[in-house]
């Protein structure tokens, strides 16, 4: 279980509302408080004007529309109203996936259901496929049972510890200080005006305290999805039948009382609350009869609010799709709140968007994934004829394309290509999040790949030799007559070719060009002596430029094999990929691809 306790009270993200009590304060009159100096951090905007303007009336003495202290009640939903939603998802989402996929001292434990779940959402945030319908409620489900045991007090520092984890897709910003800076203010300028405001949350109620205590909305102030509690020692005896101990404490149990959400907003409110909003504020359709009820508030003027994340800078926003909804909304008698052209500031200052990140997905096995996903994913440099090139138009071809494609044909799914380079091949294959399932293509079999990475069976042979001019073969016949001052030797960078010339040549100029598949014409144009390469390379390019050949190929200066490079924990890919390999040995499509390529069987 995490063990750290967040403390927020003096994060910056909680401007002058750090403090609130949100207690009813009846502002002196007829005097109204000063409107510019609580927001700040707001554009000029018709929503602004219209909630000043509304605010205004409504505590006026002398207005027709006022409302007094005591019944001026406002109800805000959490996530994408006041608090960061897109991060990749909801936090409660998060939290879910971390629990039943990542938390060590639960994972093991999970329960089948709990695991599907958050793996659905982990699917869903990093390979964008859809959530099932209905996933409000299977989310609700399998929450109440991954958190079933639970005492309060453990929860509230789990969900604490939790917000402590850098928000995904931002720098500068914690889960827990992801507030939307305006609209805090909005918090302060109604508690200001006698307002008495709530969250109104599909979010778990324990949750939502957790995280709005930093803000200083009191606990009673918040409602949220329940489940139902029992005591330490009560067992299934029934609470009327059952007189708590001093010393027991409240715990969770996987027993879902309500999801908090559309129609189930209103009928929280009507019983917690027992009265009818005059103001209400909120983010998606989700919100939509919380809004219709104050609005129907038939003794007082009211008001409702829609907050649009139009912003794609500064927020991981969908423009387009936020502008339709904002005329939707407007249409529906709601004033639409711009983050883009409203806001000054989202987070505050010192938070930045980034790219989100993903740790590798241990979870399950590689296999699975890939087949889960329908497409596996290659990287290849694409720069090594015959193994793996890419042409112009983007399509690869070669031996290693070819057996790629085999690949992809066992697992039963489709193939995509990413590109990668010799000096970073490393680092792709082991990178994080994770770019490629393998990395095929010219890649030979050493021990030292072997410490860091795994890598298959060969299934091609494999040595270093020379391309040359033709009319020049003669003069090339060992490795000393290559190391001579006088002869250029070309290579491309960061791969075994580079490391072989610098390890053996001594003399000769090493010359390093970038482009591996330039290199064959480089030295038969006169820009370069000898290349270093492959003895599968090496044939291809002289039988397609007769200016060029090969004198040392049946001589190579090593010897090896090329094979298919994974990272570390997919052994059961690995096992999958030299599979694939030795029924192709068995079954003689290895031995003939060979001699579609040109390229000698030593199998």
């Amino acid at each position: 279980m995490l063990a750290a306790i967040l403390t927020l009270s003096g994060a910056t993200v909680l401007t002058s509302c750090g403090n609130v009590d949100n207690s009813i304060v009846t502002p002196q009159q007829p005097q109204q408080p000063q409107q510019n100096k609580y927001f700040t951090l707001w554009n000029p905007c018709e929503a602004l004007t219209a909630l000043q303007d509304y605010v205004k009336d409504v505590t006026n003495p002398a207005s027709a529309n006022f409302i007094p202290a005591e019944e001026r009640i406002a109800t805000f939903d959490m996530d994408g109203t006041f608090v960061g939603e897109l991060y990749p998802t909801y936090f409660e989402y998060n939290l879910l996936e971390y629990r039943a996929l990542d938390d060590p001292e639960y994972r093991d434990i999970a329960p089948e259901d709990v695991v599907e779940t958050a793996q659905e959402i982990r699917d869903f945030v990093r390979n964008g496929k859809k959530l099932p319908d209905h996933f409000d409620m299977k989310h609700a489900y399998a929450a109440a049972k991954a958190y079933s045991g639970m005492t309060l007090a453990e929860f509230d520092a789990y969900v604490k510890a939790y917000a402590q984890q850098p928000a995904n897709g931002f720098s500068g910003m914690t889960y827990g200080q992801s507030f939307y800076k305006p609209m805090l203010q909005v918090f302060d300028y109604l508690k200001a005006n006698g307002f008495t405001y709530y969250v109104v949350s599909g979010s778990d109620r324990f949750i939502c305290r957790a995280l709005t205590e930093a803000i200083g909305i009191p606990s009673n102030r918040v409602i949220g999805m329940d489940v139902k509690l029992h005591s330490t020692s009560q067992g299934t005896v029934e609470g009327v039948d059952y007189t708590m101990g001093r010393e027991e404490d409240l715990v969770r149990t996987d027993e879902l009382i309500i999801k908090n959400l559309k129609t189930n907003k209103v009928l929280q409110i009507s019983q917690e609350i027992g009265k009818v909003p005059v103001l209400s504020f909120g983010n998606s359709g989700g919100d939509a009869a919380m809004h219709n009820y104050a609005l129907g508030n038939t003794k007082y003027k009211s008001a409702a609010f829609m907050l649009i994340a139009d912003d794609d800078q500064r927020d991981h926003a969908n423009r387009e799709k936020a502008l339709t909804l904002g005329e939707q909304w407007r249409t529906a008698g709601y004033h639409v709140i711009s983050m883009r052209d409203n806001f000054k500031t989202i987070y505050g200052d010192g938070v930045t968007k980034t790219e989100f990140t993903f740790p590798a997905d241990t979870s399950r096995p590689t296999v699975q994934r890939i087949t889960e996903r329908g497409t596996l994913l290659v990287g290849t440099t694409g720069d090594y004829r015959p193994l793996s090139y890419r042409e112009a138009d983007g399509n690869y071809w070669g031996f290693g394309i070819e057996l790629a494609q085999k690949i992809a044909e066992r697992l039963g799914v489709d193939i995509a290509f990413a590109q990668t380079s010799w000096p970073t091949l490393t680092a792709d294959v082991q990178a994080e999040p994770q770019t490629f399932d393998l990395a095929i293509g010219g890649i030979t079999i050493t021990d030292a790949r072997k410490e860091t990475m795994l890598m298959s069976d060969g299934y091609l042979c494999n040595g270093k030799t020379i391309l040359c001019r033709a009319d020049e073969s003669d003069r090339f016949q060992s490795l000393a007559d290559i190391d001579q001052p006088e002869v250029r030797v070309m290579v491309n960078p960061g791969g075994l070719n580079e490391k072989f010339a610098n390890e053996n040549l001594t003399h000769a100029q090493i010359i390093v060009h970038q482009k591996n598949e330039e290199i064959p014409s480089q030295v038969a144009e006169g820009h370069a002596d000898v290349m270093i390469t492959e003895i599968t390379e090496a044939p291809w390019y002289v039988q397609n430029d007769p200016r060029l050949a090969t004198p040392l190929l049946a001589a190579p200066f090593t010897h090896g094999e090329i094979g298919v490079l994974m990272r570390k924990g997919q052994d059961d890919l690995l096992t999958l990929v030299n599979s694939v390999i030795a029924q192709m040995k068995t079954d003689g499509t290895l031995r003939q691809l060979h001699e579609k390529y040109g390229l000698v069987y030593g199998y």
